[in-house]
């Protein structure tokens, strides 16, 4: 890493070496606990619009799908931790081209974890839903939201993997900012093709679905960018 990217973290340094402990977990915490709490706004977005739009058989849809998700979701977050444990080592021991290779591991592993969700949600979405007893109307939905939303999780599992690479390198910042992008793109997608504005369509709990999938996918392709770029200290 060069001094440059290191003077990012003068702060940080500072307060540890003057015994600002409180601070310095503060400094890298608050950031954390804010990207946290999007990934929570997505699903509540979601639900809130569907139930604006669309009505209580959207709102169950959407909330069922959403158990489903989780388990996605929570195979993505052991990604991201061992991509921040590991690349945290790494980077300790100074060996630039290690950091590298974990943070490529770490991403392609996440892919693949990804890529298995989908080719697995895609075609017992119907199945699944019909075991948690949902009406039929909102079963119907459960498929359309679920079935879109699942083409943005390759991307969406890589995203976790990157801010865990990041976190690792010591930016607890930008890791929030992108998901603070993947809010937005979420929510300006869902709402534009739920409500018709403009003469577009209105796809109803299909467009929520849009929404989730293309947020994710924009979340990582955004993320991979950073991790490329001059804003991550160590490029993979």
């Amino acid at each position: 890493m060069t001094s440059e990217r290191t003077a990012e973290y003068r702060p940080l340094i500072a307060d540890l070496e003057g015994g600002r402990v409180t601070r310095a977990v503060l400094r890298l915490a608050a950031p954390v606990v804010a990207e946290r709490i999007s990934i929570s706004v997505l699903s509540a977005v979601d639900a809130l619009l569907v139930g604006r739009f669309v009505g209580s058989d959207g709102v169950a849809a959407v909330g069922v799908s959403f158990l489903l998700f989780w388990m996605v979701l929570s195979g993505a977050w052991g990604f991201d931790v061992a991509a921040t444990a590991v690349v945290a080592r790494d980077a300790g021991t100074g060996d630039v081209s290690q950091v590298q290779r974990s943070m490529r591991a770490s991403l392609l592993l996440a892919l693949v974890w990804g890529c298995l969700a989908t080719l697995v949600l895609w075609p017992l979405a119907g199945p699944l839903l019909e075991l948690m007893a949902l009406e039929p109307e909102a079963k119907s939905f459960g498929v359309d939201y679920i079935r879109a939303a699942s083409l943005g999780f390759p991307l969406l599992t890589v995203l976790y993997a990157v801010n865990g690479c990041l976190r690792g390198l010591g930016n607890t910042v930008l890791p929030m900012l992108i998901l603070i992008v993947v809010n937005a793109v979420n929510a300006l997608v869902a709402f534009f093709l739920i409500s018709g504005v403009f003469g577009l369509p209105q796809l109803e709990v299909l467009a929520s679905g849009i929404g989730f999938g293309s947020a994710g996918a924009v979340g990582g392709v955004l993320g991979v960018g950073v991790l490329a770029s001059r804003l991550s200290p160590v490029r993979f």
